[in-house]
């Protein structure tokens, strides 16, 4: 059977809720758990000990143990590996020159000093004259205020051209060269891809001819 009830609320507005009827529980039935008795069993009693009859142990001493004398570990010496001898080069010999400097003479027309692109700045290069390389050069352009740049304006004429003092320049790059060189008359200058060994042939030959050689190096003069 469905039941309905009017509840009313604080507000004083009403519900109204409907529900079945439920059914009345059944009686619990009381069930009563017997526990069965122990029955106390009778321990045993303890047998008594026999004490055996003690017997004296004789406790060794223990051995003093004596130290023995350190042994001395051999230390391996590494062996010493045979370097390779180095072979000692000898100084090579070195001839001398006798005549090396001539008197200058008076030029026709005075050359201004061409001196390499930023010389000035970097203090590792050499005062050796490079052409100027660079599309916007102004050395190249030949601008005003600039360094010179050789040109075919300061050459020299012909009849002084390419000499040393008032001799003319011959170059050699063996000792059968020498022959027919007057000495009043020609320089000697060494070609540069010659080796040690016929340089000092060459030295040794104008030597004993009275030629001068404007080109020695170190150790030469």
């Amino acid at each position: 059977m469905s039941e309905t009830k009017i509840v009313r609320g604080e507000s004083g507005q009403t519900k109204i809720i409907r529900g079945t009827q439920k059914a009345k529980p059944k009686e619990e039935v009381e069930t009563k758990v017997v526990k069965p008795e122990l029955k106390e069993v009778a321990k045993p009693e303890p047998k008594e000990k026999t004490e055996k009859p003690k017997t004296e142990e004789v406790k060794e001493k223990p051995k003093e143990k004596t130290k023995e004398p350190a042994k001395k570990e051999k230390t391996e010496k590494p062996k010493e590996t045979e370097k390779p001898k180095e072979k000692v080069r000898k100084p090579k010999e070195i001839a001398k020159i006798k005549f090396h400097k001539i008197a200058e003479r008076k030029r026709a027309k005075k050359k201004p000093r061409f001196i390499r692109t930023e010389l000035y700045k970097i203090p590792r290069m050499k005062d050796k004259w490079r052409k100027p390389v660079g599309i916007d050069s102004k050395r190249l352009e030949k601008k005003r205020g600039k360094a010179a740049v050789p040109s075919i304006g300061y050459k020299q004429p012909e009849t002084v051209r390419g000499l040393v003092g008032d001799r003319i320049t011959v170059r050699v790059s063996n000792p059968k060269e020498l022959k027919g060189i007057d000495p009043k008359k020609h320089v000697v200058i060494i070609a540069g891809n010659v080796g040690r060994k016929k340089r000092n042939e060459i030295i040794k030959a104008a030597n004993t001819a009275g030629l001068t050689i404007i080109n020695p190096r170190k150790g030469e003069v």
